[in-house]
């Protein structure tokens, strides 16, 4: 078994996270090797390669993709089942995703989160720009330049007024319907940067410890060939299951036990979606924060209604998206000498809704039921009352393309999406607790996480800005111990 050296940083997962550490530390001049399960496919985002209803089924029939991987199993389906995947192929979930940039709510971060951290995310990082506002201009040079000489469109609905949702996309220039969320592999591909190797196609097994700390990995190749990847400062960016097995499965000698991390959080969310034959709303995604006086919990929750077109009609889709907090309802472990795919040891996943969860579903149903009389009544239609299953009885969630154009005219359809299927999962090895402010782990040193893992509270927006952000932050951290 060989062994590969690296004098800089040895980042495992390229996906968003992974990737945007690799960009930000190349930016710096540090050395970068990335380990990626998967093999680049030398394709784009799945809405830039397919047509949008392709594209919609791929996500949601996630056992027809080729880069689909579970390497957990779940006690509690369809929890963490169904939909529930990683993307394994270079690039990962950032060839999926719909390039939705919000930040965590202010009231989160100020209280929840490390209080150096959410300065540097809202206020002023390295005595300039914050990292949310240094991150939202790369994203705008990265694409289209917004027109500010015409107001954006929004959706209005009784009390509920929506903005168009800011996202970092670019719209192809031929074929219509067709776009491109930012992925960091774009950049890396397009500057091909010399600090950064790639190992594609080679997933990492274990972390390599001694008393000293993390020095590398072991990692298996696509020919099963094992070897050492040798660093000082390793990264874990995985994805937050992954990442939590990986830190439970370090082991100094035989005997240590293994640690383990708390279980993932993901998004409560659900909603209804609807055949409209209006035409005053303009396509796209909106959204609004839902204040105290409508979702009246501690919980960070926002309204989304996106409109699209197709050669079958409109179609409305309407969710609440709300903050699940971690809680002892959600375990994960690690099972030793029972690997259930490529892995040595076995991923086991619990998952199910707190008390506070189960009156976050209540109110979000209030919150849909009442969107939904609204829009009856701008339809003309008498205003039906939501039928929702159990929440979590059932892989039910957003109707795949066959199921929109199935649909009768102006009859909602609701849904409940199980947790794991919104694939934000995250807040398993937070800051200023499992993690010290700097993402470095406890009593690890030399190892470092990326990602939505990190999350003290997740908030209810797309953890991806923040994912941005935080990739930023962690690289400049690694220069300086670096130098």
């Amino acid at each position: 078994m060989g062994a590969v050296s690296s004098d800089g940083v040895l980042i495992v997962g390229g996906g968003l996270a992974g990737l945007e550490v690799a960009h930000q530390l190349a930016k710096l001049e540090v050395p970068v090797t990335v380990v990626e399960r998967g093999r680049d496919f030398r394709t784009g985002h799945i809405s830039w390669e397919l047509g949008p209803e392709e594209a919609l089924n791929l996500w949601l029939q996630p056992s027809t993709d080729e880069a689909f991987w579970r390497p957990w199993s779940t006690t509690t389906p369809p929890h963490f089942d169904g939909v529930s995947c990683l993307r394994s192929r270079l690039g990962g979930r950032s060839l999926y995703w719909h390039g939705v940039v919000l930040r965590v709510a202010d009231r989160i971060l100020r209280d929840h989160w490390p209080a150096s951290v959410a300065s540097e995310l809202m206020c002023s990082f390295q005595d300039g720009p914050s990292l949310y506002e240094r991150v939202l201009a790369e994203l705008v040079v990265w694409g289209p330049r917004p027109n500010r000489s015409v107001p954006p469109p929004s959706v209005s609905l009784g009390p509920y007024c929506l903005q168009l949702v800011p996202r970092a996309i670019q719209s192809h220039p031929t074929l219509p319907r067709r776009w491109r969320a930012y992925s960091p592999l774009d950049r890396l591909v397009r500057d091909s940067p010399s600090h950064v190797t790639v190992l594609e196609a080679t997933q990492a097994l274990r972390l390599l410890c001694d008393a000293s700390g993390v020095h590398g990995a072991l990692v298996s190749d696509s020919r099963g060939k094992e070897r050492e990847v040798l660093s000082p400062k390793v990264v874990l960016a995985a994805g937050a299951i992954v990442n939590g097995a990986l830190v439970a499965a370090i082991r100094e000698d035989p005997t240590s036990c293994a640690l383990r991390p708390s279980g993932p959080t993901d998004h409560l969310v659900q909603g209804f979606t609807a055949r409209i034959d209006s035409n005053e709303m303009i396509d796209g995604i909106y959204y609004m924060p839902l204040s105290d006086d409508e979702v009246s919990s501690q919980e960070d929750a926002n309204l989304f209604i996106e409109l699209s077109s197709s050669d079958d009609g409109r179609v409305m889709e309407v969710w609440v998206c709300s903050e699940q907090v971690q809680s002892r309802q959600s375990e994960l472990r690690v099972t030793e000498g029972i690997g259930g795919t490529d892995l040595p040891y076995g991923i086991e996943l619990s998952a199910s809704l707190s008390s506070r969860d189960l009156r976050e579903v209540a109110r979000q149903r209030d919150v849909l039921q009442d969107v939904w009389n609204h829009l009856a009544r701008a339809l003309g239609v008498a205003a039906s009352r939501l039928s929702f299953a159990e929440f979590g009885s059932q892989h039910s969630g957003v109707p795949d393309g066959n199921k929109r154009a199935a649909l009768a005219p102006r009859e909602p359809a609701p849904w409940a999406s199980p947790l794991g299927t919104e694939q934000h999962e995250g807040c398993n090895l937070r800051l200023g607790e499992e993690l010290t402010g700097d993402a470095a782990v406890r009593g690890r040193s030399g190892l470092y996480v990326a990602g939505p893992s990190t999350f003290p509270r997740m908030g209810a927006a797309n953890p991806a800005l923040t994912t941005l952000a935080l990739a930023m932050r962690l690289a400049h951290h690694l220069k300086g111990v670096s130098t």
